[in-house]
């Protein structure tokens, strides 16, 4: 019998092919180029390992993922927010319509957007020019160029 034939799938007569011994490969990293021609890595696997806990998935990235599907979608479809957020985290299993609604009422508050809501429980569309967004795109690209120093320290 032809050996390869006979050592089959496995590639070896040892049984199956493990990947033990060996560290695993990292993806490379996909980019998403926004409309202004910013490019920001589309998922954030900079910042994670293991296996996040709820209060881990709220990054820069994914506040600010919040933030425009908030200006896309607004207040009252956390659905399609939540949905449009889950697409492109890694931690999607985590993202709820529930948290998504009550992380961007977190950030209304952080960033003083939320001061003529009227304590009630309604979400307001958020405004036309909708500074909070802006605000965590310059958080992001803030971030962004640390990573890069670091890494060009690395290298260096």
């Amino acid at each position: 019998m032809n050996e390869g034939l006979r050592r089959g799938p496995w590639g070896n007569r040892n049984g199956p092919r493990t990947n033990r011994g060996r560290e695993k490969k990292r993806r490379p990293s996909r980019i998403h180029c926004g409309g202004n021609g910013a490019v920001v890595p589309a998922d954030d696997e900079m910042a994670r390992s293991g296996d996040p806990d709820e209060r881990d998935v709220w990054g820069t990235w994914e506040e600010l993922l919040l933030a425009c599907a908030v200006n896309r979608h607004g207040t009252r479809r956390w659905d399609a927010v939540s949905i449009e957020i889950q697409s492109r985290t890694t931690a999607s299993h985590l993202v709820t319509p529930q948290g998504c609604r009550q992380r961007f009422r977190d950030l209304q508050r952080r960033f003083g957007a939320g001061r003529d809501n009227d304590g009630s429980d309604a979400d307001p569309d958020p405004p036309a020019d909708f500074p909070l967004l802006e605000e965590l795109r310059k958080l992001r690209v803030a971030e962004l160029r640390r990573e890069l120093q670091r890494c060009d320290l690395s290298i260096g």
